[in-house]
This record gives C-alpha cells, sequence and structure tokens, in this order.
C-alpha cells in the first residue's frame, strides 16, 4: 500500500506449499521457476525492460543468489535490488547455528526422503540449511546453481540493505556483510526493534528510529559509531532511494491490457488448496 501510494507497481511473489508433485524440486527451481519466472511475468504484465526487487530474509538470500545467477549469465534485468533482514553471508547467523550440524540436517532429509516434501511446521528447519547455514557456500563463494557457480562481486546493481538493531534470526552483525559480498553500491540502513517490527513499520505509527551512515565503514562496530539517528520508520528514507533509482513516473498499467490475462480476483486460487501442516 506503501509502496502504490508513492508511485511504485507492486507484484508479489508467493509460495504454494509443497506436496509430493513438488519433491524434486531444488534450491536452483526455486530461482528458475520462481525469481527468474516472476521477472518474466513483470516484464510481460508491464512492458518494462528493467524490474526491482525485494527480498526478506531466506527470500533475500534466494534473490541474492538469482542476481549470482543472471549476472554470470548477463542477464541485466535487474535494475536495483532491496534486501530485508537478508544473510549472504552465514559464518554469524546467530541462534540458528547452535542448531544446525550433520545429524540434524540429516534427519530432517531423511524425512524428506520418505514423502519427498517438509510439513509446513517443519520448512524453517530445513530450507537451504546445508548451503547456507551449515557449508556458508553462498558466503565463500562456492555455491552453484544449475551448475552455475555464483560470485556476487559480479552483481554490481545498486543495492539497498536493510538490517534490524534487535534481530535474533538475522543478526545485525550477519546482515551487516552483505555490503562486503556484493561488488557495487550498498546503502545499509539499521532499524530500531527486530525481525518483523523492525521492517514492517508504517511511518504513520511513528515508532522506533533508523541510522544511516554518509561515510561508511569496514566494521559494525566503527559505523553504528559514526552513524546518524533518524525518529521513526525507514520506510520514507527507501521510498526515495528506490524513487531516485526508477527513472520517471508513468501511468499505472491495467491489469490484462498486455500480455498476462487476468487470472482471478486475489489472493488468487491457490490458497485455497488444502495446505500441509
Amino acid at each position: 500500500k506503501f509502496c502504490v501510494e508513492n508511485g511504485l507497481t507492486v507484484f508479489i511473489m508467493s509460495w504454494v506449499n509443497a506436496d509430493e508433485r513438488l519433491g524434486q524440486k531444488s534450491f536452483a527451481d526455486y530461482s528458475k521457476d520462481g525469481v527468474l519466472t516472476a521477472i518474466d511475468a513483470v516484464q510481460k504484465a508491464t512492458g518494462a525492460a528493467k524490474v526491482n526487487t525485494i527480498g526478506f530474509c531466506i527470500g533475500g538470500s534466494l534473490v541474492a543468489s538469482t542476481l549470482g545467477y543472471m549476472a554470470a549469465k548477463g542477464d541485466d534485468r535487474v535494475n536495483a535490488a532491496t534486501f530485508f533482514t537478508t544473510q549472504v553471508d552465514f559464518e554469524k547467523a546467530g541462534d540458528l547455528l547452535n542448531y544446525v550440524d550433520e545429524e540434524q540436517i540429516n534427519w530432517i532429509e531423511d524425512r524428506m526422503q520418505e514423502k519427498h516434501y517438509l510439513p509446513g511446521a517443519r520448512m524453517q528447519d530445513a530450507f537451504y540449511l546445508r548451503e547456507c547455514y551449515l557449508h556458508n557456500r553462498l558466503g565463500r563463494g562456492e555455491l552453484a546453481l544449475d551448475g552455475v557457480k555464483i560470485d556476487l562481486k559480479k552483481v554490481t546493481i545498486p543495492v539497498y540493505n536493510l538490517a534490524c538493531r534487535d534481530d535474533h534470526i538475522a543478526p545485525l552483525q550477519s546482515v551487516f556483510r552483505v555490503g562486503q559480498h556484493f561488488g557495487g553500491e550498498t546503502t545499509l540502513v539499521v532499524s530500531g526493534s527486530g525481525h518483523i517490527a523492525g521492517v514492517v513499520n508504517p511511518p504513520a505509527q511513528n515508532k522506533y528510529q533508523y541510522w544511516t551512515n554518509v561515510t561508511g565503514a569496514t566494521t559494525l562496530d566503527d559505523w553504528m559509531g559514526s552513524a546518524q539517528q533518524h525518529p521513526g520508520s525507514w520506510w520514507t528514507h527507501w521510498i526515495e532511494w528506490i524513487a531516485a533509482r526508477s527513472g520517471d513516473k508513468v501511468a499505472a498499467p491495467v491489469p490484462g491490457d498486455r500480455e498476462l490475462s487476468v487470472l482471478c480476483d486475489a489472493p488468487g486460487e491457490y490458497v485455497r488448496v488444502s495446505g500441509i501442516y
């Protein structure tokens, strides 16, 4: 709502609950059939040559990996990327590291072998734990998607990196490292509060605060030590950042006017399918 009110056209990707039919899908499939297919759809729906992306938490890790894949393939359809509480280097991933070891992941993978998918209640325990949390392959530059090695330094588009000061899921010291891995301009902003409240903080609530640092720093302590604190929501800072990188405003697209037809009213038909719990 905030984005639309400020002149941005918004598309949201949501994931269907997995069942046996999706049992052989891999992380690379989430990238290709998810993120890349969504970019195709947005371009068909709007006629835009490029899009801006936002990724939240592990969704941001997926977007980052996909951007690395696109860079390796010479695909420049993403104009700028925003990450909310996202980790690409999991060495300092926080509390979850206490529960991630070979034995735990083997147990999870054995359960997945039985049904070829993981019930939703356990999804948070398994999604990409081995490659990211256990081996930190994305942060080490060792990750490959569909046989393509991912080098985030080749991603040179502008990046807005939002971290939350009191986040125990994606700790500040871990999210801080995002800027050290990409090859272009990265704008770090630190929000007050935690993983959800620090992100979902409409300006009208006039809650919390956020920090910026125009000079930057190589360590988190130095960055915070010289950062400027601002009252209220970081949303107003971000909308200025993304607007400056989005070109001139144009007439809002009308759903169904271009290559994609309208399927049904929101929220869509798949949400009516019985979930896996």
